[in-house]
C-alpha cells in the first residue's frame, strides 16, 4: 500500500502546478475571453455604425428631397400669386367696364324717361287738340242744322 501512496504522490506532484503557471493560465484564459468579447463588441459596433450610417444617409436624402419640394412649392406659389394678380387686374378692369356700362345704362334710361315724358306730354296735347277739334266740328254741324 505504501507503494501506491508513493505513486499517487508522484502523480500529484507532477500534476501540481506552480502558482506562476496558474496565474499565466488564468491570464491567458482572461485574454482569450477578452478577445472573444472584443470580437463580439466589434461586430455589434459595426452593426450599430452601419445602422447609424443608414439613418444619416436617409436623413440626408430626405432633407434633400424636402429642400427640392420646398423649392418647387415656392415656385408654384410664385406662379399662382402672379396668376392671382393677373386675374385681380382682369376683375378690376371688368368692374370698371361694368361701372361704365351701368353708368351708360343709367344715362340711357334717363334719356328714355325724358323722351317718354316729352312724348306723353305731346301725345296728351295732341289728343286734347283732336278732342277740341271734334267738339268744334260737332258744334259747327249742330249750328248748321
Amino acid at each position: 500500500m505504501h507503494g501506491r501512496i508513493t505513486a499517487w504522490l508522484a502523480v500529484a506532484t507532477a500534476v501540481q502546478v506552480n502558482p506562476v503557471v496558474k496565474v499565466v493560465k488564468l491570464l491567458e484564459g482572461l485574454q482569450k475571453e477578452n478577445e472573444e468579447e472584443a470580437k463580439k463588441e466589434a461586430a455589434a459596433y459595426d452593426k450599430y455604425a452601419c445602422f447609424c450610417k443608414e439613418q444619416a444617409d436617409d436623413k440626408v436624402y430626405s432633407t434633400g428631397k424636402s429642400s427640392e419640394k420646398i423649392a418647387d412649392l415656392k415656385a408654384t406659389k410664385e406662379d399662382l400669386v402672379a396668376k392671382i394678380n393677373k386675374l385681380n387686374g382682369r376683375v378690376n378692369i371688368a368692374n370698371g367696364e361694368s361701372e361704365d356700362v351701368e353708368g351708360t345704362m343709367n344715362d340711357e334710361k334717363a334719356t328714355r324717361d325724358s323722351t317718354s315724358k316729352a312724348y306723353q306730354t305731346a301725345d296728351n296735347e295732341k289728343r286734347q287738340a283732336i278732342e277740341a277739334i271734334s267738339k268744334a266740328i260737332d258744334a259747327l254741324k249742330a249750328s248748321m242744322k
